[in-house]
């Protein structure tokens, strides 16, 4: 029998029977309110990240569904218009041109949309306007160290009346030093709501000027 060590204190048990005691207790649990408020902050963590974090490969259709959501896009534009290591040309005469930028939509309306415009070494883009609709009036979000080369990003959306059809979003202008053959891709384009959607660019010149 364990021995008593003094009047009102418990018995010292061998420390086998402690170790015996501990393996068979049941664990001891962890209150319902603090397992709810740990999910509630790992499930708020990841919404944030998803909501406002802008991964590296966003495009202005994820820009236009953080706009849609109340946050900011302005990051978002940022980077997916930026032109990697753009090159200033250095181009011959002072041959004016614009150039208008048209999304063909379709009968979709165009509530976001993404160009990627290049010229060739004739000719540097010096300057963007905006567009035609109301929607697309100012000019786009574009990389102002791009001026003076020989390509851009376009980028712009709109979470109000969304336009159909040929729409002319932008108007660029050139100096050439001939006249050249502007290459233009649609990177994204989106429907109200953030539907993605096929379309296609078209470039139009307007004329020279001096």
């Amino acid at each position: 029998m364990p021995q008593l060590q003094g009047r009102g204190r418990s018995p010292s048990l061998p420390a086998e029977v402690d170790r015996a005691i501990l393996a068979v207790a049941p664990p001891r649990r962890r209150p319902a309110w603090a397992i709810f408020a740990s999910s509630a902050a790992a499930v708020l963590a990841v919404a944030i990240t998803l909501t406002f974090v802008a991964p590296a490969h966003a495009d202005v259709v994820d820009a236009y569904s953080l706009a849609l959501k109340g946050g900011d896009a302005t990051e978002i534009l940022r980077r997916c218009t930026a032109v990697k290591s753009p090159r200033k040309l250095d181009t011959i005469g002072n041959r004016f041109v614009a150039v208008d930028v048209y999304v063909e939509a379709g009968d979709r309306k165009l509530a976001a949309w993404q160009v990627e415009i290049g010229t060739d070494d004739r000719a540097a883009i010096v300057g963007v306007e905006g567009g035609e609709p109301a929607a697309y009036r100012e000019p786009p979000t574009y990389d102002a160290k791009a001026l003076q080369g020989g390509k851009i990003v376009l980028a712009a959306f709109t979470t109000g009346d969304a336009p159909t059809g040929r729409v002319r979003v932008a108007r660029l202008h050139l100096m050439e030093s001939a006249k050249v053959s502007l290459e233009g891709t649609v990177m994204a384009a989106a429907a109200p709501g953030g539907a993605r959607f096929d379309a296609k660019v078209t470039l139009v010149r307007m004329g020279d000027a001096r």
